[in-house]
């Protein structure tokens, strides 16, 4: 601060003291503060004290004539203010001339009576009228105004109150200029601006960062004690707290340019961080996360300017993600919840080359692990971190659970899909370990169309990565899943690779008597040239598939599916491929239903299925199955029966072997369907 600071300012214009006397935009506010210390201004010189202070010089309202010609032209200002190409009729037809020929009170009057954004506009659409050394000009009144609040008046009010008085009075019309509130006016007018200021500073020898970081002069007078209660230093933005908060990268260049402090603090007003000094670089990710969750409800595009603004500014700052001691560090935190991918993945480029030494330490994998946590169950998609993360040792085993998959299908908000597919397609590329299990918790998605939005961006990539597992589990889920899933389901048959509908998908279709999936899986198999009596393959894990699995002919009839054995038959499978023991199972079942243990033939070959939301008469059809089924495996001579040796179903041989588990005591008690019970 120069040596004289506290020297009277310098009247630099013409008029000068004139506007000074009018720049009241804090009127109100001042006069909250005035009237607790209304003996001390007056042993303060009068060129000192603001000119809100002087209430028996102002320009009452009342003092003003408002003619109608003025009251047109305010009219006209507002229109031009608001459309500058719009054209202007009567009177005030030309705005510019007519207030030109008003004097400067008039002016300063009109200037006051509107919001502080227009004032600025105001200022560069009419330059010679409210930009003029010579009669008026804003910035340069605004900035003698800012110079003389009186910060060191004692103070009856509560320090809190009283430093929200000071915050609302002194307000630069600068930071105005910068807030997209305003308007968020360009750089070259910012610049402009500043400008300004500056000749109000270098006239009256005041240190230049008095309007560039917001640390104003102490400007008491000789006779006048320090204050008991003062303004803290630090309950300022700065022009560069304020630039980064409203997103704008641009204006953070110009102000370092101008030589602003990429390292001046402000105190952040929330009662919990009191203490808590920001620089512009923390103050940015502060004010992007808390909006998250705040009032403001700031959208997507502003948070990204935001980070946008916080890459120009990274360079200043050493934070890293993790400190010496391997704890996340607040900045990591806030970046993340804030969804700031770009700037959040500097952070742990950082962090990764300072404990390179010390990169697979239990500390350090735990805190990796507690950032990838914290980002899949977060709102916003950041692919770039996960990837980082992942490609750095990070995994899905976390303290609060014994696994953590890249999918948590409990609760999880479609915005997140993004960061699990992300996860999801560096498990495919990378063959993690975790990968199986993530295909099981993905195929719970599909159990239900409520979660078709979830698990369609989540197949995809084992669609485009013809990941035969995934595909097939998830299609399988869908099919067992049954009337709850059928829009699920009719996505995974029209999406997945025709290599997919083979014999696996048809055995899980054949089980749960899905003759939509059957019919197209037979269509896809014989377009592709593959044999109906290919034996079906059993692979570990597949669910509910029974033990008879040679053809698919065989398995339905294993599974009393005699509707899809009718079909097979119908369309080329080979009898003679049948194990002697479920040919005489179907010898079982006609002898079941001549002796009228069966009765209601429809349930027992549609079983399982809303049979009424078939169109064609069920009862037809099943009769058919079945009649269709026993002439060929019964009565037709090109098959005769097979000889066949009766076992019990708890003999010596295994219960998977070809002779065993074919037959059972005809007991109707030990019988659900003989006892005319749903299975």
């Amino acid at each position: 601060m120069a040596p004289n600071s506290r020297n009277p300012l310098k009247a630099t214009y013409a008029g000068v003291s004139k506007a000074k006397k009018y720049n009241t935009n804090k009127y109100q506010t001042s006069k909250a503060i005035n009237h607790h210390d209304q003996s001390s201004h007056d042993s303060a010189p009068a060129t000192l004290l603001p000119a809100i202070l002087h209430e028996e010089i102002m320009l009452a309202s009342s003092d003003v004539n408002f003619t109608p010609g003025l009251t047109k032209a305010m009219v006209a200002l507002a229109i031009r203010l608001k459309n500058p190409n719009e054209e202007i009729t009567a009177s005030a037809s030309n705005p510019a001339t007519f207030l030109d020929s008003l004097p400067t009170e008039i002016l300063i009057q009109i200037s006051n009576e509107m919001a502080v954004e227009d004032q600025i506009r105001m200022a560069f659409i009419y330059p010679h009228l409210f930009m003029n050394d010579n009669r008026f000009n804003i910035f340069t009144a605004d900035a003698y105004h800012q110079l003389n609040v009186r910060t060191y008046i004692l103070c009856e009010l509560p320090p809190a109150e009283w430093l929200e008085c000071i915050r609302t009075l002194r307000h630069p019309l600068i930071l105005d200029a910068i807030s997209p509130e305003s308007g968020s006016f360009s750089v070259d007018q910012v610049d402009l601006i500043l400008n300004q200021y500056e000749k109000v500073y270098i006239d009256n020898q005041i240190d230049s960062q008095a309007f560039l970081n917001s640390v104003f002069p102490d400007r008491r007078p000789a006779n006048v004690p320090p204050p008991s209660t003062s303004l803290d230093p630090h309950a300022l933005k700065s022009p560069l707290h304020m630039a980064v908060e409203a997103g704008r990268g641009d204006l953070v260049q110009l102000l370092i340019q101008r030589g602003a402090d990429v390292n001046c603090t402000f105190r952040q007003p929330a009662p919990t961080n009191t203490d808590k000094l920001l620089t512009p670089f923390q103050w940015g990710i502060t004010f992007g996360a808390s909006q998250i969750f705040g009032s403001l409800g700031l959208s997507r595009a502003r948070i990204l300017q935001v980070e946008e603004a916080l890459l120009t500014l990274v360079h200043t700052s050493t934070i890293t993600a993790y400190t010496a001691d391997f704890e996340v560090t607040r900045e990591t935190t806030q970046s993340i919840i804030g969804g700031m991918d770009r700037l959040a993945l500097l952070l742990l480029e950082r962090g990764e080359t300072i404990v390179s030494n010390n990169r697979n330490s239990e500390r350090h994998q735990i805190s990796r692990n507690g950032v990838l946590q914290l980002i899949l169950t977060g709102p916003f998609p950041m692919p770039q971190t996960i990837r980082f993360l992942l490609d750095h040792g990070g995994n899905f085993r976390f303290i609060d659970r014994p696994v953590m998959t890249s999918v948590t299908v409990t609760a999880l908000p479609s915005e997140v899909i993004e960061n699990i597919s992300t996860a999801l397609r560096w498990e495919l590329e990378t063959g993690a370990p975790e990968l199986n299990l993530a295909i099981s918790e993905i195929s719970r998605l599909a159990t239900k169309d409520t979660n078709l939005d979830i698990l369609r961006p989540l197949a995809n990539e084992f669609i485009s990565r013809n990941h035969r597992l995934g595909q097939t589990q998830l299609l399988g889920y869908s099919i067992i899943a049954g009337t709850n899933a059928p829009l699920t389901r009719e996505f995974l048959l029209t999406a997945v690779g025709n290599e997919v509908l083979d014999g696996e998908a048809l055995r899980v279709a054949i089980r749960y008597r899905d003759r939509n999936t059957a019919s197209r899986v037979l269509q896809s198999m014989s377009l592709r040239g593959q044999s109906i009596d290919e034996p079906l393959q059993l692979n570990e894990g597949d669910p509910n598939i029974g033990h008879w699995a040679n053809t698919p002919l065989t398995y339905a009839l294993a599974q009393e599916n005699y509707f899809e054995a009718a079909t097979l038959l119908s369309i080329g499978a080979d009898p003679n491929q049948i194990p002697p023991n479920i040919r005489h199972r179907v010898r079982v079942v006609r002898d079941r239903i001549n002796a009228g243990y069966i009765n209601d033939i429809a349930f027992f070959v549609f079983r399982g299925l809303n049979i009424d939301a078939y169109p064609v008469p069920v009862l037809r059809e099943a009769e058919w199955s079945l009649n269709y089924v026993f002439s060929r495996l019964l009565d037709d001579s090109r098959y005769p029966m097979p000889q066949y040796f009766r076992t019990k179903r708890h003999a010596n041989l295994p219960l998977d072997h070809p002779n065993n588990d074919s037959e059972r005591e005809d007991n109707v008690e030990d019988d659900p369907i003989l006892k005319g019970e749903y299975p």
